[in-house]
């Protein structure tokens, strides 16, 4: 039988709307299919993706742009058997039925995975998916589609507002308004007709307040099914569920109320005919136990990720298998799980909270009330024994300068001011309700202000209680194991007792208050079985043992914010696959559950912790590693560590240090180079696009190679190597010189080459730098070696790299689109006649 040929629709460039969590789930599922005789064709234009550039996943990736033309000429090319969507997210269902709709699927005899195309049509048409509901007997909000002023406004006369207008087939990012009044509805559908590509808009019952419950579940060929997770938003309809934050397992539901979602999920995913992972979402009323459905996601997204690392499951290792033909019952997971671990619906023995991270300190003009469109850019995990602990976790990572100075204005606001934005909430609000109660609110007048339930109060004023109790009491022993135990930083604590944080790491140390660290598994224990994953607490057992010699403790960069996009990790997970085929058995710390570095064909061992001090030395403690590697941007962590760190070679992750004032009238090129110390390898030069804003240059968008005539390149080439050379550490770097008008060059300054030139120049050479770093970091590549590792893997093209930003998504319109504000990337290769 001839090996059988899929094409992965990519996920394209990071947006508000899905960060790293599409790559991740492409490159586990590309990795499985590929182990399963599958020949793989991934196509996608996103210069930060990872599996792009991995030959352990893809075998031919096509870097385009995600168009009809351009998978069509995709598939004349390769003749694949198959086509798989669920890993490129709701654009990639509309990209697919365009695609069909040319005839080329039925014409080639092309599957689909996960989905047939009728469920395609049927999620990309609200109106066509809820007829389908209806037969089904699925309770729904009522829902019209209109294409004028006249019948939106009959349809709110039927249902009442509030209601929310979305645009159909939106012509960029996903466009809704929930809509309160006659004005309000008058503009969202002007706007909605406007932003739709068919013209049309659909008119949506709000059930703004009611709870919002987001239920998980996978089906086999053969239709059996299960449920990997039921996660309860804290906050309530009204607020887009990326926005708020969640919790795994359900804390406030009833079991029937369990039941009863998960008996319709499981109808729809049967009727919908869904192969692989399917996430639905409820809003439930709690007075009546009546629900509805809201949403249905067949594929991939921010939320199936943060299920699959909260439960321990192997989520995309077996969507990848289910793919590939095989049934639940048939699925054997690799060393460590036992026999049917697939097929077992997993437990819980701790929980685990998702708490979103904010652009808007790059961005402090944009609106920061929350609503049904999306703000949120990442996310973090926190996992512990209780909700208080988690919850602590989840926010101890939030830088603590951002903390103080919302805690500063909050205590600035007048009681009508905090009402108001209780009633009507913005971004961070779980600091709004810390206030609150530290007025004295009670839980049921939170409840009423903020629809969200009073259990979730009972846990914030525990977290208040804890915090009050230490303010008394600088010093006390049981109240220092107290706050520990229930998640608390020592950074916290020693804020709280206006102490130095080495002084609670001492007091830590000399009553051995340690942590322990608990197997993250999804039989709670029941099994002996063993995911690696690891979370800490403090209590009696610890399961964490160190690894086999050698080690190499990797730092990840956290949750997606401005500025790198998932850059930082596409060089995280570039290090850890080297590391790994270089014998070292790899560790990653992180607590971004949408991190291509958990992958677990990467880390051998993954700690789901805040990137803390003292988390990391807590893992190192356990580990004995003899190489940490951590982010530049972390620089505190480094010098932290450093005096503990003996016997531990520790080395930076580079991060992008390019100042954001280098934004001049003038052109600028960038020589780039690899140096080992003492030799130069040149690796081009990039020319920096003009902003059609300002008409100034900067690095936000590139081309490579620059154009310039052999005098210049040469000249350009002699003054960098030398500026490189009088660098003291090995590296990539990148020397910047002003192009002046009079044709003459001005070096500007030299410096770590940024991260995205790093994943770009990778694609566009055909080279591993992130791999080529750390070898010759450790001593793995002589000059003889580093030439032959830095020849071009095939002909080097030219191309064009331009910055993705999220003023569309945020409604931000004279934003300047600086490096600071960088959500994530696109390129494309260019033949002659483009540059013309």
């Amino acid at each position: 039988m001839a090996m059988k040929k899929v094409l992965l629709i990519g996920a394209g460039a990071d947006s508000i709307e899905h960060g790293d969590e599409l790559d991740a789930a492409a490159f586990q599922v590309a990795s499985v299919l590929k182990e399963q005789g599958w020949e793989t064709i991934l196509i996608d234009d996103n210069p930060f993706s990872f599996t792009l550039d991995c030959p352990d996943a893809i075998d031919h990736a096509c870097i385009k742009s995600l168009t009809v033309e351009n998978v069509v000429a995709t598939i004349k090319q390769y003749h694949p058997d198959a086509i798989l969507p669920t890993l490129g997210g709701r654009r990639a269902f509309e990209l697919i039925q365009a695609v069909s709709e040319t005839g080329i699927l039925q014409a080639d005899d092309i599957e689909l995975l996960g989905v047939p195309e009728a469920t395609i049509r049927q999620i990309n048409n609200p109106m066509l998916l809820g007829k389908t509901l209806h037969n089904l007997n699925v309770p729904t909000k009522a829902i019209s589609k209109v294409d004028n002023y006249v019948d939106a406004l009959e349809m709110v006369q039927r249902v009442g507002y509030p209601i929310i207008v979305r645009s159909v087939l939106p012509k960029g990012a996903g466009w809704r308004s929930l809509v309160h009044d006659q004005d309000e509805l008058k503009r969202a559908v002007a706007t909605g007709l406007r932003q739709s590509r068919s013209g049309q808009i659909t008119v949506q019952q709000s059930l703004a307040g009611f709870k919002e419950i987001e239920i998980v579940v996978l089906r086999d060929g053969f239709g059996t099914m299960m449920q990997l997770a039921c996660v309860e938003d804290i906050d309530p309809i009204g607020i887009h569920a990326g926005d708020s934050i969640a919790v795994l397992p359900a804390q406030t539901l009833l079991d029937r109320e369990i039941q009863d979602m998960r008996d319709t999920a499981f109808a729809i995913t049967r009727k919908l005919r869904i192969v692989g992972v399917n996430h639905v979402q409820f809003a439930l009323d709690q007075a009546n136990g009546k629900f509805y459905v809201i949403k249905n996601n067949p594929y991939f997204d921010r939320l199936t990720a943060f299920a699959a690392t909260a439960t321990g499951y192997a989520l995309q290792v077996v969507c990848g298998e289910l793919y590939a033909g095989k049934t639940l019952r048939d699925i054997h997971l690799d060393h460590g799980y036992y026999k049917h671990a697939a097929v077992t619906e997993p437990v819980m023995d701790h929980v685990a909270v998702r708490m979103p991270v904010w652009p808007f300190a790059e961005l402090p003009d944009a609106d920061r009330q929350l609503g049904t469109r999306k703000k949120s850019t990442g996310t973090m995990i926190g996992v512990g024994r209780s909700l208080t602990e988690a919850m602590f976790k989840a926010i101890s990572d939030f830088p603590r300068i951002e903390q103080d100075s919302r805690l500063a204005k909050q205590d600035q606001l007048s009681d009508d001011e905090l009402v108001q934005l209780l009633i009507h909430p913005h971004a961070g609000r779980l600091f709004m309700l810390l206030a609150a109660l530290r007025r004295g609110y009670t839980d049921d007048e939170l409840t009423e202000l903020t629809k969200i339930d009073a259990y979730y109060f009972a846990c914030l004023r525990q977290m208040q209680t804890i915090e009050d109790a230490l303010k008394g009491h600088p010093g006390d022993t049981e109240l220092l194991v107290k706050a520990k135990y229930c998640g608390m930083s020592d950074e916290s604590i020693a804020k709280i007792w206006q102490w130095p944080t080495t002084k609670v790491v001492a007091m830590r140390d000399e009553h051995v208050i340690h942590r322990t660290f608990k197997e993250l598994e999804p039989s709670a224990g029941e099994f002996d079985q063993h995911t690696n994953v690891f979370y800490s607490t403090y209590e009696m057992e610890d399961e964490a043992n160190p690894s086999p010699s050698p080690t190499a403790v990797v730092v990840g960069t956290g949750p997606l914010r401005l500025g790198n996009g998932t850059s930082c990790d596409y060089f995280v997970a570039n290090t850890l696959r080297e590391l790994r085929d270089h014998g070292y058995q790899t560790v990653i710390i992180n607590d971004n559950p949408s991190s291509v570095t958990l992958a677990p064909m990467l880390a051998r061992k993954r700690y789901l912790e805040p990137l803390q001090s003292e988390n990391i030395r807590a893992v190192l403690d356990v580990e004995h590693p003899e190489v940490v590697l951590i982010p530049a941007s972390r620089h505190e962590l480094i010098d932290q560590l450093g005096p503990i760190a003996k016997n531990i070679q520790i080395a930076e992750i580079p991060e992008d240090q390019r100042p954001t004032s280098l934004t001049v009238g003038e052109p600028l090129d960038s020589f780039n180079a690899l140096f080992d110390g003492q030799l130069i390898y040149p690796l081009g030069i990039t020319a920096d696009l003009q902003s059609t804003d300002d008409l100034s240059y900067q690095p936000t968008a590139q081309r490579f190679p620059a154009r310039l005539t052999p005098h210049d390149f040469a000249l350009l080439e002699k003054q960098g190597g030398q500026a490189i050379s009088e660098q003291k550490a090995p590296g990539l770097y990148q020397v910047v010189f002003v192009h002046r008008f009079d044709g003459t060059f001005k070096q500007l300054l030299v410096q770590h080459m940024p991260l995205p030139e790093i994943a770009f120049l990778s694609k566009v050479l055909k080279l591993n730098l992130p791999g080529i770093t750390v070898r010759m970091a450790l001593g793995r590549l002589d000059g003889d070696a580093l030439n032959e590792a830095l020849v071009p893997k095939g002909e080097t093209k030219m191309a064009v790299y331009r910055a993705v930003f999220p003023f569309k998504s945020l409604h931000l319109v004279h934003e300047k689109p600086t490096i600071n504000r960088v959500l994530g990337g696109q390129m494309q290769f260019l033949s002659d006649d483009d540059f013309e």
